[in-house]
């Protein structure tokens, strides 16, 4: 749930900032977003992403490297067995007395 909130919230300060230096560039997006994921657990993780940011080009400044830096992200952080577990809450839910209305 959190992983949702910081993408939202990044996107929102995007979308408020996008005159700001930088900020129409897809990959400055990314390395942007890069900044504010810090900590020894991440670490490894944005290094790989900062690497491969470093290889990208002006000529590759396309909507596709924000659309994989999202994927990616949600790949490595957001809970995958999200919708199981809500689907095993709900199985689980019992009518009990005297709670019934």
């Amino acid at each position: 749930m959190y992983t949702d909130d910081f993408i939202e919230q990044l996107k929102a300060y995007i979308r408020l900032n996008r005159q700001v230096a930088g900020m129409g560039s897809f990959i400055q997006r990314a390395a942007f977003a890069l900044t504010l994921i810090q900590g020894p657990l991440v670490a490894k993780w944005t290094r790989a992403i900062g690497v491969w940011l470093d290889t990208l080009q002006v000529i590759d400044d396309i909507p596709a490297v924000w659309d994989q830096f999202l994927a990616e992200f949600s790949n490595q952080y957001q809970d995958t067995q999200r919708q199981q577990c809500a689907r095993a809450e709900l199985k689980a839910l019992r009518l009990k007395w005297p709670e019934i209305d």
